[in-house]
């Protein structure tokens, strides 16, 4: 009888190819190696750089002229008339800020703002962070642990093995870009307002020039700086949070799936085949038997060191 030791993580690629206008047979080409391995461990990924190319925002102006868009969208252009901005201030003559959310908000247009007008080379700054390479939760398409990045010129990428118990996980190549959903924008602010409390940010009804904030700012960041300059160089040190869960994978005609589902196993409960974020236009899926042998099975194995491999011994 055989016994799987240590905590194996098997993984699966899921190349999403996550724009329009495209065949839909066109793929990403997304690939990973290695295919297995342990929590820190890291997966290199490569995908296709003429499909990123031909189909990303892959320029600064692009990236613009979408937060330009947001922000005269579902942010009204910092109004405080409007749906959105009066889920967090309700009263729109009666600006005070009483909560983390709130103070979330008014950073959040900060950070638009900055994309939008590439101040301090922020567009600049944020558009690598555009294209995405991350493990993701396979009912909810959420991101799990440490996201990591692809570059958008080789396509090439790597993601860090979050701390999961062991199974199959997807691991997701895809570029994104904000959600302009108002449900979806109220929560991802509500989701910084909570980040903000776990940094312990304290602040006045003034909001984020409050004499309060301002103080916070400049123990948080370690500095000297005054005024608008602290201002922004504390909104471009948070503004990736905050951002991250507005962003969503951009919108898909096609895309491409290769999937591994896990049978019932002594490796824990079982674990289904990932899915693509967006309408799948095409997939395979191969079945994965621990402990048996077969063409269409894999042996249930733990390397020999702490490196991840998918070819290693087996032990007894």
């Amino acid at each position: 009888m055989r016994t799987c030791l240590g905590r194996l993580v098997p993984m699966v690629a899921l190349a999403t190819l996550t724009f329009s206008a495209q065949p839909a047979s066109a793929q990403l080409g997304f690939t990973i190696d290695p295919t297995q391995g342990f929590p820190g461990d890291t997966v290199n990924g490569q995908v296709d750089p003429a499909t990123v190319a031909a189909t990303c925002t892959a320029t600064v102006e692009g990236l613009q002229e979408t937060f330009i868009a947001l922000l005269e969208g579902p942010l009204l252009a910092g109004n405080t008339e409007g749906e959105l901005p009066q889920r967090f201030f309700p009263d729109p003559s009666n600006i005070v800020y009483e909560n983390t959310k709130q103070l979330s908000y008014a950073l959040n247009l900060l950070v638009m703002l900055g994309i939008a007008n590439n101040l301090n080379g922020a567009a600049e700054g944020a558009l690598p962070q555009t294209f995405v390479m991350t493990f993701a939760d396979i009912l909810t398409q959420q991101p799990l642990g440490q996201i990591g990045n692809f570059d958008m010129t080789t396509g090439v990428g790597s993601v860090v093995v979050p701390d999961l118990a062991p199974g199959v996980y997807p691991v997701v190549a895809t570029c994104v870009s904000p959600t302009f959903d108002i449900d979806a924008l109220e929560q991802a602010i509500i989701q910084g307002g909570n980040f903000l409390t776990s940094i312990g940010a304290t602040f006045g009804p003034e909001g984020p020039f409050s004499e309060q904030f301002l103080a916070f700012m400049k123990h948080f960041l370690d500095t000297d700086l005054e005024g608008l300059e602290l201002v922004f160089e504390f909104v471009n040190a948070i503004g990736p949070t905050l951002l991250q869960p507005m962003m969503v994978p951009a919108r898909s005609d096609c895309s491409s799936t290769r999937s591994c589902r896990r049978r019932r196993s002594t490796f824990g409960p079982p674990t289904s085949g990932a899915r693509a974020a967006g309408p799948a236009a095409s997939s395979s899926t191969a079945a994965c038997r621990r402990g048996r042998s077969g063409p269409t099975t894999r042996s249930c194995r733990r390397p020999t060191s702490p490196s991840v491999s998918s070819t290693a011994s087996t032990s007894t």
